[in-house]
Parts: C-alpha cells; sequence; structure tokens
C-alpha cells in the first residue's frame, strides 16, 4: 500500500517517466541485486528520456509541417531527369537554355532545395 502512495505522488509530482520505471523495477526481480545509487539513477535518467521525449513531440506538433510523416529517408536524392532530357513532352534543353551546363555543386542545391521544401509551412 505504501509503495501505491508513491507511486500516485510521483504521478502527481508530474514524475511520469519515473513512476513508470518505479513500477517496473518492483515488477522486476532482477532490481533486487542492484543498489540504492544505481537505482535511484536509473529512475532519474527514466525521468529526463521521458520528458525530452514529450518535448520533442510538443515541439514537432507546434512546428506544423506540411507533411508531419515525412522523413530524410522518403527524400530523392538521385533525379532522373536532366537538362536535354524530355520530360512531359518538352525539351527541358529547350526551356534551361542549350548553352548552360549542369555543374555537380547545382545540383546538390538543387536537392537541398528539395529537402527544404519539405520542411517549410
Amino acid at each position: 500500500m505504501i509503495l501505491q502512495n508513491t507511486i500516485e505522488k510521483m504521478y502527481m509530482l508530474k514524475l511520469q517517466g519515473m513512476a513508470k520505471a518505479f513500477d517496473e523495477q518492483l515488477s522486476n526481480p532482477s532490481y533486487a541485486d542492484l543498489s540504492f545509487e544505481d537505482r535511484v539513477s536509473m529512475l532519474i535518467d527514466r525521468e529526463e528520456t521521458h520528458r525530452e521525449n514529450e518535448r520533442m513531440k510538443r515541439l514537432l506538433q507546434q512546428a506544423k509541417f506540411r507533411h508531419p510523416s515525412a522523413c530524410i529517408e522518403d527524400v530523392d536524392l538521385h533525379h532522373t531527369e536532366r537538362f536535354g532530357e524530355k520530360s512531359n513532352g518538352r525539351d527541358l534543353k529547350h526551356d534551361m537554355g542549350a548553352e548552360r551546363t549542369e555543374y555537380p555543386h547545382y545540383r546538390s542545391y538543387r536537392n537541398r532545395q528539395n529537402l527544404a521544401g519539405l520542411c517549410h509551412r
């Protein structure tokens, strides 16, 4: 009963991560071998991790990204179209100018623009 009151007080003090870790420590007998300092250290680490995760969730919700489920792995960095190739029935070389050459740094700049476009509102 005393332990249940302790867990309830942790929730009242908004120590959700610590309360969950404490309950886990009580239910798992392998934690009994650890010293008091180690157990308290684990509780504090768990609370810190919980708060950081909640902070990141809140910041991601406030950011209002255009594509909130987008991730860096979804970015296509290998464009198949190049200058001079036909795309959608038009000649890109004619549209961009026949004398223009594509430099490698320009292509990487264009990829960064595409990546930045995913992050803007």
